[in-house]
């Protein structure tokens, strides 16, 4: 074999053992990634879920928009300094057809938060479908900054309302069906 192409196949190989040792570093530093655990979703029953939720409607989904969050505003361990997470989640219009469980004054057509997907404990919904909806009220937070006599304090705030909640694969919410229907008809009726 001639020494230019033993060269050639040196050199390919020394690159191939670089790109190998790079990807290893690579996967050894990287960080754990988070996915959503149900415990105990297996022994979920509609009398339970109806008792837990704030909130139980059926309704068909009409829109849905990218909903970025700072609903992790947190308080350092040890400090007195406030921080936040931006969270991503998808903002779904529902029109109401049937309330089993609500505040009082929720208005026909609400939000539902959900995660973006199954990783983040989201559940996907599907424009035009009709749902069975499980959900609690969304709490929004936020960081109030006030400054005062030299210092400045920082709070933080939770501010809810009568039309958006939060909702995912680990409640009952499901595709509407006769089965779940005459459960929840035979607890609120």
């Amino acid at each position: 074999m001639p020494l230019i192409q033993q060269k050639k196949i040196v050199k390919t190989s020394s690159l191939y053992l670089l790109l190998t040792a790079i990807i290893f570093l690579l996967m050894i530093r990287q960080k754990s990634a988070y996915a959503c655990t149900c415990v105990g979703k297996d022994r979920q029953t509609t009398e339970n879920e109806l008792g837990i939720a704030d909130m139980v409607v059926v309704g068909k989904i009409i829109g849905v928009a990218n909903y970025a969050d700072t609903t992790a505003a947190f308080k350092r361990p040890g400090s007195d300094q406030l921080s936040y997470t931006i969270w991503p989640y998808k903002i779904y219009k529902l029109a109401v057809e049937k309330k089993y469980k609500s505040p009082i004054d929720m208005p026909d057509t609400i939000s539902i938060i959900s995660g973006t997907d199954s990783g983040s404990c989201g559940y996907v919904f599907e424009i035009g479908k009709e749902y069975i909806v499980y959900g609690n009220s969304w709490k929004q937070k936020s960081i109030i900054v006030r400054q005062g006599k030299g210092k400045v304090k920082k709070t933080i705030t939770e501010t809810g309302s009568n039309n958006t909640f939060y909702t995912d694969i680990c409640q009952l919410t499901q595709e509407a069906n006769r089965k779940e229907l005459s459960k929840l008809k035979s607890l609120t009726e």
